[in-house]
């Protein structure tokens, strides 16, 4: 068993506020990235392209979700959101929340289990 220490750091990038992230290893044999993010109540992760597939897991608190075109959706506990590469977005915490970030250059498989909330079309 090994005890590794999580680098933290503050997210001002994009005109984030009230962001904190740990940042886990990197997972070698393809890119995929996870990350901690602590949102202050009030907070943004400001509006930026999703690098890579990006899957955005709320594990406490609840905030509204935003893509270019879409109307915002209010998200929490157990829900997660799926974006794509270059997909531009933004999330603003109307609580304070705990969500992990993970970055994948792979699919992922959705199987039964996971439903898909409907997402209204571009406004």
């Amino acid at each position: 068993m090994r005890v590794v220490t999580l680098p933290r750091r503050r997210i001002e990038a994009f005109a984030s506020s009230g962001v904190v992230m740990d940042f886990l290893p990197t997972v070698t044999g393809g890119r995929t990235g996870v990350r901690l993010a602590r949102i202050d109540a009030g907070g943004t992760l400001g509006r930026h392209r999703a690098p890579t597939r990006q899957m955005f897991a709320v594990v406490e608190g609840t905030g509204v979700v935003s893509t270019t075109g879409y109307p915002d959706v209010v998200v929490g506990v157990g829900q997660a959101v799926l974006w794509e590469p270059g997909e531009d977005h933004e999330t603003r915490a109307g609580t304070a929340m705990l969500v992990a970030v993970v970055e994948l250059d792979g699919d992922l498989e959705l199987g039964p289990e996971h439903v898909l909330g409907e997402v209204p079309g571009p406004s």
